[in-house]
């Protein structure tokens, strides 16, 4: 088994406990914009922490800044989005929805913007 489809499946899998969390937290009504501080704060504590014993920044750069910014950006924007329309309509209409455009929009991306081709295997 290729590496490339071990890291796809345990990203998947960590994804989706990400997502039934936030579907707990919407179905008791939670607060998204807090629930995303918290988890938004801890994450980034614990990332600092471990980059400070794994590596020295070097490969800190004010491009990965920028690009880091408007991905937590936009990725906190999502997570709030998501959030409330979990507390509005069941996961059964959301995530076909979710799952299903957001890859392609990845998709077309890769394609459009880098050229990317595809092999038989993948």
């Amino acid at each position: 088994m290729q590496l490339w489809f071990v890291y796809a499946i345990i990203s998947a899998v960590t994804g989706g406990l990400l997502i039934f969390a936030g579907k707990i937290a919407a179905e008791r009504d939670y607060d998204g914009v807090v629930l995303n501080v918290y988890n938004y704060a801890l994450s980034a504590s614990i990332l600092l922490v471990l980059a400070g014993l794994f590596t020295d920044y070097q490969g800190l750069t004010w491009l990965l800044i920028l690009i880091a910014g408007i991905n937590a950006v936009t990725y906190m924007f999502t997570s709030v989005l998501r959030h409330a329309a979990m507390q509005c309509i069941d996961t059964a209409i959301f995530f076909p929805l979710y799952k299903t455009l957001s890859p392609v929009l990845v998709i077309l991306g890769g394609v459009l913007l880098y050229s990317e081709k595809f092999t038989h295997i993948e």
